[in-house]
């Protein structure tokens, strides 16, 4: 594991909601430098290399916005690369603010079309 990447990490001080992301990397499970269990292990946490506003950084994805992604796009983490989603800045239980991601999806537009001659009454002879 590499603990010496210089990249910046996206954080609620540093973004908006509204803002998007788009997700760069299939994520690595890390050792958090900061949170640890009641027995003193780091807490791992699933972070990922995003782009925000033309920067590459990296992001912690919460358990909510992992719930949303996997939802959205599939449990193959792999097929989120370059994938989007909308930043919401949600109140966390210590007070502060946290990241929650709502994936983007494409929305499919019915191509379908109507054959209206088939949908004509028939008269029996």
């Amino acid at each position: 594991m590499k603990l010496s990447d210089n990249t910046q990490w996206l954080s609620a001080k540093n973004c908006e909601s509204g803002d998007e992301i788009t997700i760069l990397n299939e994520g690595e499970w890390k050792e958090s430098q900061k949170f640890t269990y009641d027995d003193g292990s780091p807490v791992k946490q699933l972070v990922f290399k995003i782009n925000h506003k033309g920067e590459e950084k990296q992001l912690t994805f919460i358990k909510p916005s992992r719930i949303a992604l996997v939802e959205a796009f599939g449990d193959d983490t792999l097929e989120w690369v370059g994938r989007k989603a909308t930043i919401q800045l949600a109140l966390n239980t210590q007070g502060g603010k946290s990241i929650i991601l709502e994936p983007i999806t494409e929305s499919l537009e019915d191509n379908s079309v109507s054959n209206q001659e088939s949908e004509k009454p028939t008269t029996a002879i």
